[in-house]
């Protein structure tokens, strides 16, 4: 859906009550999300295997901020394209401070990541880096949004270069269903693309503390492609 479309919906939502909006529901605030994705990769030749792991720490303030602490990607792998390649992995984590809006929301982070640079150490291939991220979010947060988030990595002699693009769509489906599309690349050789559903747990979804996520797509390490599937939880607390 492109953002042109986004407007369309967001106009159109003002005839509806907020409190039964399903596309751009109230700001929820004065609360700590605590969420998870693991995928499980499993490329196809040679055989072997991958888990990715996304986590954070949100506090959503009662007023337009939101801090976040985020580790994203924290991957491993078992190998690469030849049986010789060593296992791969890729470590990144960042804080984050957001102007948190309903419809809007913009920040900045800064924290360290691996890099790949065989010019920085002749005995390895990685080594920790500080990364500054920019991030936006157009929609709400539990209703229709898109987001985009940019890793800029610093490498000695050259300075900050873009390592990493991510983006998210979510879209509602019902009261308590969302569909969410995302896609992640990464200069550490770590890539991913996948869609699925995500579901409020309990009764009234407007208020809900817990979300379950299931996905489905592709993610490529080291050259090595295969499917990936995976689960997320988030849990709120007030």
């Amino acid at each position: 859906m492109s953002v042109l479309g986004m407007v369309v919906v967001l106009a159109a939502s003002q005839a509806e009550p907020v409190e039964n909006s399903m596309w751009f529901p109230e700001r929820r605030g004065g609360f700590v999300s605590v969420a998870g994705d693991l995928r499980l990769a499993l490329p196809l030749e040679p055989l072997n295997v991958g888990a990715i792991l996304d986590a954070s720490v949100t506090w959503y303030a009662p007023f337009p901020l939101a801090v976040r602490l985020r580790g994203s990607p924290l991957a491993v792998f078992s190998g690469g394209r030849y049986q010789t390649s060593p296992p791969g992995w890729s470590v990144a984590g960042a804080l984050e401070v957001l102007f948190d809006t309903r419809f809007v929301a913009a920040g900045a982070g800064m924290g360290v990541a691996t890099v790949l640079d065989e010019h920085v150490d002749a005995n390895s291939l990685f080594y920790f880096g500080l990364v500054v991220n920019a991030f936006v979010r157009l929609g709400t947060l539990d209703g229709l949004h898109l987001t985009g988030r940019t890793h800029f990595r610093n490498l000695p002699n050259v300075g900050f270069l873009l390592s990493g693009l991510e983006g998210t769509l979510q879209v509602p489906l019902a009261r308590g269903w969302w569909l969410r599309a995302r896609g992640f690349g990464d200069a550490s050789s770590i890539a991913l693309g996948d869609a699925g559903v995500r579901i409020a747990l309990g009764q009234d979804p407007a208020h809900a503390a817990g979300f379950l996520s299931v996905m489905a797509g592709f993610a490529l390490s080291q050259g090595v492609f295969g499917p990936s599937v995976g689960f997320g939880y988030e849990h709120r607390f007030p």
